[in-house]
């Protein structure tokens, strides 16, 4: 079981959509504090919250894309990645990507596969 800090909260989403295979959906994690909270913690609760309900593995992301956003503790290109396997440990990792907000979106999507392979491939 996942237990939330306070100022979190999971909301599962609907599933049923024609462009998700059966039994997939999404978590989405809400932080009501979000000055407060640590964005690798957000990503680890998404991950972990993901296969406490069911998901066999799972991987989340959030960080600062650009091209604003940033800050001197989080500047743009800062992504956070947070990895899950059903009966694992929830595995945690921050990035700092440069480039503009195409290019560090792409380099996070190609790093949280990379992440999840080398994770279920053991």
């Amino acid at each position: 079981m996942v237990s939330l800090s306070p100022g979190l909260q999971p909301e599962a989403l609907a599933t049923g959509s024609c462009h998700e295979p059966a039994g997939t959906f999404a978590v989405r994690v809400v932080l009501q504090d979000p000055v407060g909270t640590g964005v690798g913690v957000a990503v680890a609760v998404g991950a972990g919250v993901a296969v406490a309900v069911g998901a066999g593995v799972a991987v989340a992301v959030t960080g600062v894309a650009g091209p604003t956003g940033g800050s001197r503790e989080k500047p743009v290109g800062t992504v956070c990645f947070a990895w899950a396997l059903r009966g694992g440990a929830v595995e945690s990792e921050t990035c700092r990507f440069e480039g503009d907000r195409e290019s560090i979106r792409r380099q996070s999507v190609i790093r949280a596969l990379q992440g999840l392979l080398e994770r279920v491939k053991g």
